[in-house]
């Protein structure tokens, strides 16, 4: 009876889920608190993208269920999720969702950010500006240098820029001031591939470097609709992330592991394998 109010509550105060499809015929035991479930899965966003699923058939079909910029699946096969209800692991809206169901049966969950993954975390946004100025040559300190870099310097040696994809030079390493001299090597009027993966090329976004004097003008060739649509990576501290937001000349990314998810109702599609 308690389960029963809990889910009666929240479907009446926050219309958190929504029924659809199942086998209404389905017998056995329902999902409770402290069942043990086996069930297969989708996740999507509110536009239909797919954030994540247990089916391998799902996972490669990019035409029926297009994905957004951080989906991934490895294996070539299904991978049903196996969870005891209540142990917590999971967001409560999920967990709440598959309360009364029984093997067989299908359901879709709406879920509000409340009893999601929650809200955006602002201090994992990090903006700059569609056009940067950067100098040709630069001094860092040895922190800053493996802060952008990931390695120490190194004398008279050739690196990747992990945020604009082009070569950089260290010309000089003092060890006394503890200061590395750079030198940005970029083609007047080239393009390159800022905060690219050499691993996977879905990561990054066309820049244009143009050089004058001292100093290099980056215009990215990002704009409104790359939001939430465009994904990079930083060689650095952020690593993987997805743009959070273009406009007024600002570039927005988020960096959150969970930035896809948080934020925004999501939507699973359930099915109940088995309930013991």
């Amino acid at each position: 009876m308690a389960i029963i109010i809990v889910v009666v509550l929240l479907a009446s105060t926050i219309g958190a889920f929504l029924f659809v499809t199942g086998d209404a015929s389905a017998s056995g035991t329902e999902v409770k608190i402290g069942s043990k479930v086996k069930l297969s899965y989708i996740g999507k966003l509110p536009d239909g993208r797919v954030f994540d699923t247990s089916i391998y058939s799902v996972a490669v079909d990019n035409t029926t269920y297009p994905k957004t910029p951080l989906f991934s699946f490895s294996g070539t096969s299904d991978k049903p999720l196996e969870l005891t209800v209540g142990q917590g692991g999971y967001i409560k809206g999920f967990e709440y969702g598959i309360l009364g169901l029984k093997a067989g049966q299908t359901k879709n969950i709406s879920i509000p950010v409340s009893l999601g993954y929650g809200a955006i975390d602002s201090t994992k946004l990090v903006t700059f500006d569609l056009t940067e100025t950067v100098p040709v040559t630069d001094v860092l300190t040895t922190a800053e240098f493996k802060t952008i870099f990931g390695v120490d310097a190194t004398s008279v040696s050739k690196i990747t820029d992990p945020r604009y994809g082009w070569d950089v030079w260290v010309i000089g390493v003092d060890p006394v001031t503890g200061q590395v001299t750079v030198w940005n090597d970029v083609t007047s009027g080239s393009t390159y591939k800022a905060y690219a993966n050499s691993d996977d090329a879905s990561y990054g976004w066309d820049i244009t470097a143009t050089v004058s004097g001292g100093s290099i003008t980056v215009v990215h060739q990002l704009d409104g609709s790359s939001a939430g649509y465009v994904k990079g990576y930083d060689g650095g501290d952020s690593s993987k992330f997805i743009v959070y937001q273009v406009a007024d000349g600002k570039v927005t990314i988020n960096t959150d592991s969970k930035a896809e998810v948080k934020g925004t109702t999501i939507y699973f599609v359930v099915t109940i394998l088995s309930v013991s």
